[in-house]
């Protein structure tokens, strides 16, 4: 296995030097989580950074969270929020759920739970498990809608059918 992650690199490396976004982001999970090479948070954001400045979204993410954090770079929730929302304009789903996140949570922003929903649902319809349980958590809180208790059991019910644990738990809560 080690032989095939050594080539694996060396092909992204090869690929990323030449500037293709794929690969490039590839690399940078390589050095995020010491996938072949020696972990390095610097090297990863490098190359995310690439990738994302010729606009690719899943880089673009990456670029935000790294920013959010404060891994491999200074942490810079302003940096954050401006990748994360180039990415979710382009209608990466994850890049969503952490928008949505960060206004619920108040990084570096004020909290905004009517812009967390806004982002939350933009996931949710894209069949983000994660995104569909959080609508349901504001949906039964009141937080950026009104509180109803129907689509929050609603919300749960298409999360749970996901696959995500906490939205059965929720959904049964309440059934």
């Amino acid at each position: 296995k080690l032989h095939s992650l050594k080539k694996a690199k060396y092909w992204y490396k090869k690929g990323a030097k030449k500037g293709c976004v794929y690969s490039q982001d590839r690399l940078g999970d390589f050095y995020r989580c010491g996938i072949g090479v020696k972990k390095n948070t610097e090297k990863a954001f490098y190359w995310y950074k690439e990738a994302s400045m010729q606009g690719y979204a899943p880089a673009q993410t990456n670029l935000g969270m790294r920013y959010s954090t404060g891994e491999g770079v200074p942490q810079d929730f302003e940096k954050a929020l401006y990748w994360m929302k180039k990415a979710a304009d382009q209608g990466r789903a994850a890049a969503q759920i952490n928008i949505g996140r960060i206004y619920y949570q108040g990084e570096g922003v004020p909290i905004d739970y009517d812009k967390s929903f806004y982002w939350y649902k933009k996931a949710a319809d894209q069949g983000e498990a994660i995104a569909q349980k959080n609508l349901g958590l504001l949906y039964y809180y009141g937080e950026g809608v009104t509180q109803n208790e129907a689509q929050a059991k609603y919300w749960f019910r298409k999360a749970c059918n996901n696959g995500n644990q906490e939205g059965c738990e929720n959904l049964k809560a309440l059934s």
